[in-house]
């Protein structure tokens, strides 16, 4: 039984895979609209079936629209 390997992509080939720029691609994952990527070092890829899940999934963004990935130092009041 022979396994396939773990695909990763780097910005370059998501962008070109959704039809983007990389800077919107980028764009994308800062605002949480995107999955978030793995890092290995200073490297960033997305994982293939991740990618694959979140496209058959409708694109659904990561979080909601005005929430914060971490907490502000001065939230609002």
């Amino acid at each position: 039984m022979s396994q396939q390997p773990i695909q990763f992509l780097d910005a370059r080939a998501c962008a070109k895979r959704f039809g983007f720029s990389q800077r919107h691609w980028f764009r994308l994952v800062g605002t949480g609209r995107a999955p978030e990527p793995t890092r290995f070092g200073r490297l960033v890829r997305w994982h293939l079936p991740s990618l694959e899940q979140w496209e058959s999934q409708g694109c659904p963004p990561r979080r909601e629209k005005g929430t914060y990935l971490c907490k502000p130092n001065n939230p609002p009041n």
